[in-house]
């Protein structure tokens, strides 16, 4: 379900911002995305302080991120997947990954939240063959934005004092 009519239904990049600084996060967010891509758009999604961005130059806007300190965001991630179905996206997602080991970082946001638990989740990671690491410095990060789930995955890299990536 697309969040503006026009838009796709699943964003290249999901962005949030620190508490309690939503706007100058957007500010910063918008000025690194169309540094790099004039025609991308950058929605504000009904979540408080999450951001998404669709860009036909994934990279070139993710590479932006790391020559500008960023004060105001807290968590850029590059979608990798994005499916309706919770068991479709761990499959393809734990097919592109190139580790056995990876710490998951999940945010499942209403409507999703009630529906789909955290144990089954991790049943279904297990299920796919996928090691769960508190230790490992590979993550996997699972959202939800409306009735999508999302997935991205990759090591951190800092984006400014409080701001990490996924690449």
């Amino acid at each position: 379900m697309p969040v503006k009519k026009g838009m796709p239904a699943c964003p290249n990049i999901v962005a949030s911002s620190l508490p309690s600084k939503e706007f100058w996060a957007y500010e910063e967010l918008y000025d690194t995305v169309f540094e790099a891509d004039e025609e991308a758009a950058v929605v504000r999604s009904k979540y408080k302080g999450v951001f998404l961005v669709y860009t036909k130059k994934t990279g070139a806007v993710l590479n932006n991120f790391f020559r500008y300190q960023h004060a105001f965001l807290g968590k850029v991630l590059p979608v990798k997947i994005c499916d309706l179905d919770i068991r479709d996206l761990i499959r393809k997602s734990i097919e592109l990954l190139s580790v056995k080991e990876v710490r998951l970082m999940l945010h499942i946001r209403e409507p999703l939240k009630g529906k789909v638990h955290e144990d089954y989740i991790l049943f279904l990671i297990a299920s796919e063959g996928l090691r769960l690491g508190k230790r490992s410095k590979f993550i996997f990060a699972i959202e939800s934005i409306g009735n999508i789930f999302l997935s991205s995955f990759g090591i951190t890299r800092k984006c400014g004092p409080h701001c990490y990536m996924l690449v």
